[in-house]
């Protein structure tokens, strides 16, 4: 049997997000992991116990692992990945591995519903 080369045909499937995802090049989307996400702050009494926590700057983070052909740009830390209606903020993206033209992606990015991404 001939050797064929590996193809991604297509739209790429997100489990649990019924929209497109833009931001990443062409790629199939191999896991998605979602979490979500506060920062918090402690009331302490004059004994030093904790008598209250503020929660606050309510954030979503995601983790996308991707196959993509090797010269697909890695998206960069500052970027914008669009997962349906909702624009995230790339924190980072990270090579995994690389082999015969094709690689694997590593990208955590954050949605802040307070912050006007432009």
């Amino acid at each position: 049997m001939p050797r064929t080369a590996a193809r991604i045909k297509g739209e790429s499937a997100v489990w649990g997000i019924e929209s497109d995802l833009r931001g990443l090049q062409s790629g199939l989307v191999l896991s998605v992991s979602r979490k979500r996400n506060v920062e918090t702050d402690s009331i302490y009494d004059h004994e030093g116990y904790t008598i209250a926590q503020i929660y606050y700057d309510e954030r979503e983070e995601v983790e996308l692992e991707v196959i993509c052909k090797s010269d697909t740009t890695a998206p960069a830390a500052g970027d914008t990945l669009t997962i349906g209606a909702v624009q995230f903020l790339v924190q980072d993206s990270e090579l995994i591995w690389e082999n015969r033209g094709w690689k694997k992606l590593r990208t955590r990015a954050t949605y802040y519903p307070n912050l006007i991404v432009s």
